[in-house]
């Protein structure tokens, strides 16, 4: 099938304009899609994250409770070990006053330690914002001067065609 050469230099420029436009648009779309996903993820930690927090509180809170009921108990024994033993004063209070501050102790390392399991899920949220966007800035993006180098090449091949075609029709070639 021969062309002209008006047409197949056209030919030829829209082929090659139509494929630097599909570039452009298919470098849009996954750059577009990168973005939807890292932020997705960036969510998605976000949200595990915080789950986290609260779940290590309420451990926390749990473990004090525990230390709360422990320090009572232990209270109540030498109370009454004491008061069966017909024992009293500065050696009871001294006993009471251990497991007082043994409790204390116990309450302020877990509320240390809580402290610090908070402090570092708090740096990995930072942490994953920083990957997201990583992520994104990481996604190829589509390039205007590309697609009008492109479209400029498409020209120059279209217009090669043409001289082709002409070279042909008058028998120079």
């Amino acid at each position: 099938m021969c062309f002209d050469p008006v047409t197949a230099g056209l030919m030829s420029f829209a082929v090659g304009a139509m494929q630097s436009v599909a570039q452009y648009q298919a470098a849009a779309e996954e750059s577009k899609a990168t973005r939807e996903a890292a932020l997705q993820a960036f969510s998605n930690d976000q949200n595990a994250l915080s789950r986290r927090q609260i779940q290590e509180a309420d451990a926390s809170n749990q473990k004090v409770q525990q230390v709360n009921l422990d320090e009572a108990r232990k209270v109540s024994e030498v109370r009454l070990s004491a008061s069966s033993a017909g024992v009293s004063g500065i050696s009871v209070g001294n006993l009471i006053g251990d497991v007082t501050r043994q409790a204390s102790t116990n309450r302020q390392n877990q509320f240390d330690n809580t402290k610090m399991a908070i402090n570092q899920l708090q740096l990995e949220k930072k942490s994953s914002q920083a990957q997201a966007q990583s992520r994104i800035n990481s996604a190829p993006k589509p390039s205007a001067l590309g697609l009008i180098a492109g479209i400029g090449g498409a020209t120059l091949s279209g217009f090669n065609t043409y001289n082709k075609q002409m070279s042909y029709a008058d028998g120079s070639a």
